[in-house]
């Protein structure tokens, strides 16, 4: 059953005499859906933990100062799944305000509104497409008082618009103007994104403006956003010239509810926004067969000390063997130790042993991941999984250019307890000389 607090304000952003009111329950009129969506597998133990954790260190920080730190996020990371965010956390600039987290998947569930962000992500910040949704309030009056069930709260659907990456500040920045005059208790003027009812209409005369970036730290393994959220006039300036008061801006924190998953495009030629990071690859090498240049772009082993999830914010590919995967690509294979075999069972003793299994997709010609002529056109996907006990294992996924599956190799790494522990070191290891992990060369 939906929370109490889950449908009162839950905060305040004071512009020039008019206030935005944030509600964790909020809305726009677009047009009617009812949708209930929280997956099994999202939002697990560790999550509270770690959001509890995130807003231990913000709660009294220089939120200005947090958010300029943060990371930029890949378009692959947005746009993973369902690409559904939810609010999970709010700070305002001036915590007398308003300042709130969630404490349980049920109060997650009980939130309907979402975040949906969508594209097909051509490059790492390639421009998405972010539709929101939010429930009504005389629709959610009407389940609290059991006039309705949960499963028919009215969600108001709005259109989307564009989220664009912003080099400068390392952010997607997007525009909602969906927004409703309404008062207070006090009779002052506020802006809510929170309908009323489904026939209301937007206020003409102001927006909220959004730039967010990813949350990042070692204890964090699931996917977190903070996003600084303004209210501005329609004309991007404060009314009258004068500035914005103290509480005009907050943080929203969204998570998707994702444990551990990192993907990355594969592209190739000039893209600005690829990382200069020198610490991911060995020393220059020149192009060699093993190595060659594709497009003006030469690759190069990456470092042992690496850990995969650093090299993941980076481009990467999987070189296999032609000598050693030439019979066996289109079959399952177990790598353990250097050495291939036919067998997907794991290695014996398989308490605390480290080995990968191979998996190819049936539908597939996978024999095209041994010709380095059709690199180019192969994209490959990292992600990490919590297993047994808390271990660790690393998947590595390839498709083609038209987004058919070619296989999938998964790594299991009992020792290992967070995507931060394992190294490219560790993973070589596993695989020997069978599969090279290459980075584009500086």
């Amino acid at each position: 059953m939906m929370s109490e607090s889950a449908s009162r304000y839950a905060c305040c952003v004071k512009a020039i005499l008019l206030t935005l009111v944030c509600l964790t329950a909020s809305g726009a009129y677009a047009q009617r859906e009812r949708e209930v969506v929280t997956s099994h597998e999202e939002y697990g133990a560790k999550f509270f933990d770690e959001l509890r954790s995130i807003f231990g260190r913000f709660r009294d920080a220089d939120l200005k100062r947090v958010f300029q730190s943060a990371h930029a996020i890949q378009c692959s990371d947005l746009v993973t799944d369902r690409g559904e965010w939810r609010q999970v956390a709010f700070f305002n600039e001036n915590r007398k305000l308003g300042d709130w987290y969630r404490t349980s998947l049920d109060e997650v569930k009980s939130d309907l509104a979402a975040y949906v962000f969508k594209g097909g992500c051509g490059g790492q910040h390639a421009s998405v497409q972010v539709t929101t949704k939010f429930p009504v309030d005389e629709s959610i009056s009407a389940y609290q008082q059991g006039r309705i069930s949960f499963r028919q709260i009215d969600i108001s659907v709005n259109s989307p618009v564009t989220a664009a990456y912003e080099s400068q500040t390392q952010a997607y920045v997007f525009d909602l103007p969906y927004l409703f005059k309404a008062t207070d208790n006090g009779g002052n003027p506020i802006y809510t994104l929170n309908p009323r009812r489904l026939s209301d209409r937007y206020a003409a005369d102001v927006t909220s403006h959004w730039e967010c970036k990813s949350v990042t730290a070692e204890d964090v393994t699931y996917e977190f956003l903070i996003c600084h959220t303004t209210l501005i006039p329609r004309n991007g300036l404060p009314d009258n010239g004068r500035s914005l008061s103290f509480g005009a801006s907050a943080y929203s924190i969204l998570s998707d509810g994702k444990e551990a998953s990192s993907s990355v495009r594969l592209t190739f030629g000039p893209e600005d926004s690829t990382p200069k990071s020198n610490d991911l690859a060995a020393s220059p090498a020149a192009p060699t067969p093993d190595r060659p240049q594709v497009q003006g772009r030469a690759w190069r082993p990456v470092v042992a000390q690496v850990s995969l999830v650093k090299m993941a914010e980076s481009q990467f590919r999987l070189r296999f063997n032609p000598e050693s995967w030439k019979e066996r690509i289109g079959k399952t294979q177990l790598i353990s130790d250097g050495i291939l075999s036919n067998s997907s069972a794991p290695p014996a003793p398989s308490r605390g042993k480290d080995y990968c299994v191979w998996r190819p997709s049936a539908a597939a010609d996978t024999s095209q991941l041994l010709d380095n002529s059709k690199s180019e056109f192969i994209v490959y996907s990292l992600e990490f999984r919590k297993e047994v006990q808390s271990a660790m294992s690393v998947v590595f996924k390839m498709e083609n250019d038209n987004g058919l599956p070619l296989g999938a190799l998964q790594c299991f790494l009992p020792k290992s307890q967070t995507p931060a522990d394992i190294t490219a070191g560790m993973w070589l290891s596993i695989v020997g000389t069978n599969i090279a992990l290459e980075v584009p060369r500086q």
